[in-house]
């Protein structure tokens, strides 16, 4: 079935509405229940919209926009892009949507939707920390080795760690964008979206092919993230960030909300434990998610080449240490290996949480049930 056959004449005026400044859901189911179909509404005359009480300077625009639009050329860039309009009315349209008091009237589609039932969002900072990032790989990875789809925001950061991690473990991931996706920002991310799209992931936008990257899309958008998923897991935001948008709405929709704990200097941890204090199940491995007791035998088959250099070393440290069984203090760490505070207390958090070490009243030794190398 080609896209020209998928895409039906409604939804094309369906998407030559929603392209309109100012025409957005409730104005346009307004107006479908009087007009009935989005072609009556596209051809109607102004005196139904002014007495429906459509804002001139909007009315303006659909005016504009009726003289300028080709069908024509919108039905050739979805075909040759492979982009299906999702209708509410659609098999493939996300039924968790429908929880939002305002859904999506129509999403553009570019990718295979995902098979598995099990699906969890992702989000977190642009400019995670390298804790935030080894604690996303750690909770990702064996969700997406049990089947899990996962859901992020392309954006900079953990959204793009997420998408990559189920490209690369062979999970499916569906990016949810707040521009349109003919222009996919940020734009470096353009290789990934791309990279998504051919290992048989997904894209969606509520927001027609060329829309612009503004704040008020991405504000939307966050909406969307919670939703679709019956669970969010938030690994690091700050108070203000688009992630704590997601998690608030995901805690109105009442969904699982999973946040994850950090260090208390870090500004980027403050919005997990904020979301904690107040309700989020607290999550440091993947078996809060999974519900399984124990996710050992997963962390401990994780190969010491895989750790960064500095992990080694003071892991290799530590094993020196285990003979004289004797622990030592991030202090006596960092000055032993000649190693900076930050980068000594952020990777003994990492090494601590992937239980390849043990912290006793400050002091670190190595786990005695870590894999020998």
């Amino acid at each position: 079935m080609s896209s020209l056959e998928k895409n039906t004449s409604e939804n094309l005026y369906l998407a030559a509405l929603s392209s309109i400044t100012g025409l957005g859901p409730k104005r346009l189911q307004k107006l479908k229940q009087v007009l009935k179909t989005w072609q009556n509404i596209w051809e109607s005359n102004t005196n139904i919209w002014q007495q429906l009480k459509i804002p001139p300077k909007t009315q303006q625009l659909w005016q504009k926009k009726r003289e300028t639009f080709n069908f024509s050329l919108l039905e050739t860039s979805l075909e040759n892009n492979q982009i299906t309009l999702i209708d509410q009315q659609h098999p493939n349209y996300p039924i968790a949507l429908m929880d939002l008091e305002s859904p999506p009237l129509l999403l553009y589609a570019q990718g295979t939707w995902p098979k598995s039932k099990k699906q969890i969002t992702i989000i977190g900072s642009r400019q995670p920390s390298p804790y935030g990032e080894e604690a996303l790989k750690m909770i990702a990875i064996p969700l997406i080795k049990a089947g899990y789809s996962t859901v992020s925001g392309l954006a900079l950061g953990l959204d793009s760690l997420a998408h990559r991690l189920s490209l690369k473990y062979g999970g499916h991931t569906t990016a949810i964008i707040g521009s349109g996706l003919n222009n996919i920002y940020p734009r470096e991310n353009k290789n990934l979206a791309q990279d998504i799209i051919k290992q048989g992931g997904l894209i969606l936008s509520e927001y027609y092919l060329n829309a612009p990257p503004i704040k008020a899309n991405f504000i939307l958008r966050n909406r969307l993230l919670a939703a679709i998923s019956p669970s969010t897991l938030l690994v690091e935001a700050n108070l203000k960030s688009g992630s704590m948008i997601t998690a608030r709405h995901t805690q109105k929709l009442k969904r699982k909300l999973y946040a994850v704990p950090g260090n208390i200097f870090n500004q980027q941890a403050a919005g997990c434990h904020q979301l904690i204090q107040n309700g989020a199940i607290l999550c440091n491995q993947a078996s809060e998610i999974l519900g399984v007791n124990s996710m050992e035998t997963n962390i401990q088959a994780e190969n010491y080449l895989n750790l960064e250099p500095v992990a080694l070393s003071i892991i290799k440290l530590l094993k020196k240490q285990r003979s004289s069984f004797s622990e030592l203090s991030a202090d006596q760490i960092s000055a032993l290996l000649k190693l900076d505070t930050v980068s000594t207390n952020s990777t003994l958090s990492i090494l601590e949480m992937k239980k390849y070490i043990t912290q006793r009243q400050g002091r670190y030794s190595i786990n005695s049930k870590t894999t020998e190398y």
